[in-house]
């Protein structure tokens, strides 16, 4: 099947030139997929820029890219095909994925651009599930396999409307096992498309930004890219991992500048001021290796590095993992789930905020008349507890 004309891209990426001297031995093979045309569902700005930077980023540091813009179910398909037969026993294989995804009944779902979303059954047999996107990598047995899901938009409201089972964002993926699987945003979550001002989504530009950074391994790389997502946004999205590689993977291998993530922002987690300082300052650099040598969550890796460089030391109540159990015990909603996580790990006390389900929302816009756009917009607002008119 023919595949779409590329548009030349308009993104000079960062270390591009030190990318594309590096050698590679491994294979390298990568599947990009960018879908912002719709029939049935909301246009999305950037996803085929995102698709079209990520794949010459991708081609410059050595993967033979398959590039699929705005693609349907069988594109989609055929190019999953291809790129599995370009998977050697030696390959690192990627996917990349910009576009509308659903979860239904805990699993996660990639809409191609022809995909109907109106019931749970048309979910299923129209749109491509994350699990056997995992299993075309893992059947190939690539040595390195990498998943980006730039994919946690707003659920189509007349899929909330039509089963009880789908839910905003993204779900976990539970054993994931030897494949590194990155988020845009929380489970749950919703992920921000960028806009027409910004070429890319935060995610993508972040990702673009450090991918190419000479000697930075993979899972350095998403911290700085949580990092720099949650800074831009204002810690409205956290970038989220799951799984892990087999092994170690460099991108660009060979010296280099790390980059630098801008501290002059707001503080978005600030340390107590009570914690002890220590007479010597370090450089970004040092946090940046010290935060990577200790392993710190990619979520609170932006307020390990402000604490370091300020002198102090990083502490919290309980960890993350803690947190997030507690916060499932106690039924906390998506859309404060952020919040309360925040709170927990500082041991600050959080009131919960009583929120309406999705399906007590779309009756409450029925009984109000509500269709088309008005009711997809009330729908949004009052499941994430806005203001409502």
């Amino acid at each position: 099947m023919r595949l779409l004309a590329l548009i030349a891209s308009l993104l000079t990426c960062l270390f591009a030139a030190s990318a594309q001297a590096a050698p590679t031995k491994e294979s390298r093979v990568a599947l990009v997929i960018g879908n912002s045309d719709y029939r049935t569902m909301t246009r999305l700005l950037n996803p085929v820029n995102d698709a079209q930077d990520m794949a010459k980023l991708l081609k410059s540091i050595g993967f033979e890219t398959v590039v699929l813009p705005n693609a349907n179910r069988d594109q989609v398909l055929d190019g999953l095909e291809r790129f599995q037969r370009n998977i050697r026993s030696d390959s690192v294989a990627l996917v990349f994925f910009a576009g509308h995804g659903v979860q239904v009944a805990g699993r996660n779902y990639l809409l191609p651009t022809d995909a109907k979303v109106d019931s749970e059954l048309a979910v299923k047999n129209h749109g491509i599930a994350l699990d056997d996107v995992l299993a075309t990598m893992e059947a190939a047995n690539a040595r390195i396999r990498l998943v980006y899901l730039d994919a946690c938009r707003d659920t189509p409201p007349q899929l909330l409307s039509s089963t009880r089972s789908a839910a905003q964002g993204l779900a976990k993926v539970p054993q994931a096992r030897g494949t590194l699987i990155e988020f845009a945003t929380e489970p749950g979550m919703v992920a921000k498309d960028g806009g027409s001002e910004q070429r890319n989504s935060p995610f993508t530009a972040a990702l673009l930004r450090h991918l190419g950074t000479p000697d930075l391994q993979i899972e350095d790389v998403s911290k700085l890219v949580a990092a720099e997502v949650m800074q831009a946004t204002r810690n409205t999205q956290r970038p989220w991992s799951e799984g892990k590689i087999l092994g170690s993977f460099v991108p660009v291998p060979g010296k280099g500048e790390r980059p630098q993530i801008i501290i002059n922002a707001p503080a978005i987690m600030a340390a107590p001021e009570s914690e002890t300082r220590t007479p010597k300052r370090k450089t970004q650099e040092d946090c940046t290796r010290e935060a990577a040598e200790k392993d710190i969550d990619q979520r609170d890796f932006y307020a390990f590095t402000q604490a370091c460089l300020a002198g102090r030391e990083y502490k919290v109540a309980k960890s993350e993992s803690e947190c997030v159990a507690e916060s499932q015990q106690r039924g906390i909603h998506p859309n404060d789930l952020v919040d309360f996580v925040t709170a927990c790990k500082y041991g600050k006390p959080y009131q919960v905020v009583q929120r309406k389900s999705p399906n007590d929302c779309i009756q409450e816009a029925t009984k109000r008349g509500l269709t088309g756009m008005p009711l997809a917009d009330f729908v949004k607002k009052c499941y994430g507890g806005g203001a409502l008119k």
